[in-house]
């Protein structure tokens, strides 16, 4: 599954040639996320995860970026859980292509006083133009761990966001 995966991504990487977004331009924007996850039909976690991310572009069409994750764990009640926060931070870069965007980000995340985990997210994704500068962001994400506490841990996921680019 993770050969695929990576296959994917550089499909998606492999088309970026063109530039589009001019040197010195200043993006800012981020995404929203809810999962539910069951195990066997039985209900288990959820979680919201709010992303905001501001990017300069250093080169055309290739900004660096930083962005910061929050994430609402809540549980069955029949676990007796309280809610759980996920916090964490990344830093990377994207390259755009007319309206698709590849990028690859490190990320380091802290949970309810456990070991820091270290990932490579991998995304892809389609900004749809809504007015001069502002889009929705359509994209998919690989999350991979990459550190001794985050090795088992890997994930794919689909999100909608906005971005602006002043």
């Amino acid at each position: 599954m993770k050969l695929f995966v990576w296959l994917l991504l550089m499909f998606f990487s492999a088309g970026i040639l063109l530039a589009q977004i001019n040197k010195n331009t200043v993006g800012i924007g981020g995404s929203l996320c809810w999962e539910r996850e069951y195990w066997d039909d039985e209900e288990g976690t959820s979680a919201f995860q709010i992303s905001p991310e501001i990017s300069c572009f250093m080169l055309n069409n290739l900004s660096v970026l930083l962005n910061i994750q929050t994430v609402i764990y809540t549980y069955p009640k029949k676990w007796h859980g309280s809610p759980d926060l996920d916090l964490g931070f990344g830093i990377g870069s994207k390259y755009y292509f007319k309206y698709f965007y590849s990028g690859l980000s490190f990320q380091y995340r802290q949970w309810n006083k456990t070991d820091s985990k270290h990932y490579l997210l991998w995304e892809g994704g389609y900004l749809l133009s809504v007015k001069e500068h502002v889009f929705v962001d359509f994209g998919l994400d690989f999350l991979d761990g990459i550190n001794k506490s985050a090795k088992q841990h890997s994930k794919i996921k689909t999100g909608i966001g906005i971005a602006i680019f002043l």
